[in-house]
């Protein structure tokens, strides 16, 4: 029988959708020597490896970095994030974390490594990103390129000196964007939420060349991974959905596209990020902390599996509050789990957005709030957005929310 209560992540978001400045800038959250953690949970909602096969991943519920060294010690590096998601490492072990801020928009946090005779020391700097609406997946390339999953697009920010100049990638086709990855040619890869598939977008010339690497899935894509010899990994849940797990299906370049194959399967229902070794050893993390699976073996296996340490029994309320930036009318807000509403996010109509909702006028400025109740359909990790809308239904900014159900109510 599967329980009624659930383990949620609580949080408030205040938006400012916009922001101009493209200029590196301190942080305020604080990073350090390395601190043993060896009994901290671990919701890995990203994960990357270093040229040293360290596994860094994002702890989303904690707000930090931990590393799993390549000798299997588990050690925090960064502290004091908000909202942290998709990780990246070069080849000198800086790290690049996209990240929400409460005070601003979502930005990417460079966190650059010094080596000292007591570890590593990480120092963190902002990139802000103009019209990142919320930290979600990142990847980065040879040349230190940072590539953002933002909805619709994919942002690009090209190291320019002591800053960066910002692009859209061109993509051919509407997409919602989802995990990122790039190979070693420079070739993107994403995953598509609307249609399930992963696209590349392959550099030719002064543009790119579109291509379809995996038909849709069954599941949308939860995260991807590439190898140094092009097979592309990608995460998603089984067809029983949360509750059944996840698999892994491997896509190995062919003269005439892509071979699919089953690469493996997890017992765990969060797949959040994945990450690939270059002789093939693929780890994973989610709510249970870290597995992995050797090529040839069918199952993951757990590295470090500490259990997610919060459970609740009483719906949870959360207020998400929104900054306008456009004068318009307000509309209802739309809640979604991973683009479908009326599971698990229900909107409980207290906050000022929803009691406004009616066609009220908003100034540039003006603020509002979204009242959210999580009611988990399915244990496992469930990831909503709020969408606030205006009097046309068109989208005019996002906040995102989860949680962790241990089961339905």
């Amino acid at each position: 029988m599967i329980s009624a209560h659930r383990a949620p992540r609580l949080l408030a978001l205040i938006f400012l959708p916009f922001t101009c400045a493209a200029v590196l800038g301190q942080t305020a959250h604080s990073s350090g020597a390395q601190i043993p953690i060896p009994a901290l949970a671990q919701y890995a909602t990203g994960l990357a490896l270093d040229k040293d096969g360290n596994l860094f991943g994002v702890d989303n519920q904690f707000g930090t970095v931990l590393e799993l060294t390549a000798s299997g010690q588990k050690i925090q590096v960064v502290d004091g994030l908000n909202f942290p998601w998709g990780i990246a490492v070069d080849n000198q072990g800086n790290l690049y974390i996209s990240e929400q801020s409460v005070q601003g928009p979502a930005h990417v946090v460079i966190e650059k490594v010094k080596s000292t005779p007591n570890g590593n020391v990480y120092t963190p700097t902002v990139v802000p990103v103009e019209g990142y609406l919320a930290a979600a997946y990142i990847a980065l390339d040879s040349q230190g390129k940072i590539y953002l999953a933002n909805y619709d697009r994919v942002f690009v920010e090209t190291p320019a000196g002591d800053s960066y100049i910002q692009s859209t990638l061109p993509i051919s086709t509407t997409i919602v964007a989802g995990a990122l990855a790039v190979d070693a040619q420079g070739a993107v890869y994403i995953a598509d939420m609307a249609t399930n598939g992963v696209l590349k977008e392959t550099p030719s010339g002064t543009g790119y060349v579109a291509s379809i690497v995996a038909a849709p899935l069954s599941q949308p894509p939860e995260s991807l991974a590439v190898d140094d010899i092009g097979n592309v990994y990608i995460d998603a849940y089984l067809p029983g959905g949360f509750a059944a797990g996840f698999f892994i299906v491997k896509e190995t370049p062919s003269q005439s596209g892509y071979q699919q194959s089953t690469f493996a399967i997890s017992q765990y229902a969060d797949p959040w990020s994945i990450a690939v070794t270059a002789n093939g050893i693929l780890y994973g993390g989610g709510s249970v902390g870290f597995e992995k699976v050797a090529p040839g073996a069918a199952m993951f296996t757990p590295v470090d599996a500490t259990p997610f340490p919060y459970q609740y029994t009483t719906p949870e309320l959360i207020s998400l509050l929104f900054t306008i930036d456009t004068p318009g009318n307000l509309g209802q807000p739309l809640l979604l789990t991973q683009g479908t509403a009326g599971l698990d996010f229900k909107d409980a109509r207290t906050g000022s957005c929803t009691v406004q909702d009616n066609g009220a006028v908003f100034q540039a400025g003006d603020t509002c709030s979204v009242d959210v109740e999580f009611y988990p359909v399915a244990a496992g990790t469930r990831l909503g957005a709020v969408v606030l809308q205006d009097a046309a239904q068109n989208a005019i900014a996002f906040g995102y929310v989860s949680g962790t159900g241990v089961g339905a109510w």
